[in-house]
């Protein structure tokens, strides 16, 4: 994908070592300090993401939710640098309580520099840098904590490590899976191994299912949308 994305010359086969191994940050991080000779730099980068699309329906989404009173936060194994450019590039950035990401920023070389959020050395089905269950209940516990409650806490994701955190919601809770993508096929694995989600599972196409999921879920509990 970078290659293509960036027109630079494929990365070597050893780097791919780290992939395997789960470690995509250090994997990540060496791609990016290879290609800084063929000179990616921060206008590249901003050139590449301003480009990228959207999921189908999901800034009505982001918007659509924030009207329905929700805290929104994201919760990525991407980068912290990628996700605040991109969602400020598209107006979106306010509608967000929090980004829990791997920290990124560029160095004064231009270089993108990329750490891992977290150490995991607890959660299995999670990757080494972050496990986004613990960051999700933990995000809640403290909001709890602060004063403020839910009705509902819903998570929306399409990879297989998304699967964590949908396995830590309660069953009066929402966990959106995307339609077509691995998590749909890991959940079913998970249940044939008898782990089971507690919460209330849907599938969505469009940012718009989610929201329309939302809404007959505040119906359903007596909340007017």
């Amino acid at each position: 994908m970078i290659q293509a994305a960036y027109n630079v010359e494929p990365i070597p086969e050893y780097f791919k070592v780290e992939a395997r191994e789960g470690k995509s940050i250090t994997y990540m991080q060496e791609i990016f300090r290879f290609h800084y000779p063929s000179i990616i730099r921060k206008r590249d980068h901003h050139a590449v993401l301003d480009n990228i699309p959207f999921v189908p329906g999901i800034p009505e989404c982001i918007i659509n939710l924030k009207k329905l009173g929700g805290e929104l936060i994201v919760i990525s194994d991407a980068n912290s640098y990628f996700i605040e450019h991109t969602l400020k590039h598209h107006k979106l950035w306010r509608h967000f309580n929090d980004v829990f990401s791997n920290p990124g920023y560029i160095d004064k070389k231009g270089q993108l520099v990329i750490s891992p959020y977290m150490n995991n050395l607890e959660c299995k089905m999670s990757s080494r840098n972050l496990c986004k269950g613990k960051v999700l209940i933990d995000y809640v516990k403290r909001r709890n904590r602060e004063g403020q409650s839910f009705a509902f806490v819903g998570f929306a994701g399409d990879g297989i490590n998304d699967f964590c955190p949908m396995y830590r919601l309660g069953a009066n809770d929402l966990a959106c899976g995307r339609q077509g993508f691995s998590i749909g096929d890991f959940i079913a694995k998970k249940a044939s191994e008898r782990v089971f989600l507690k919460s209330e599972l849907m599938f969505w196409k469009s940012g718009l299912d989610i929201v329309d999921a939302v809404r007959e879920k505040l119906s359903e509990m007596g909340y007017q949308s």
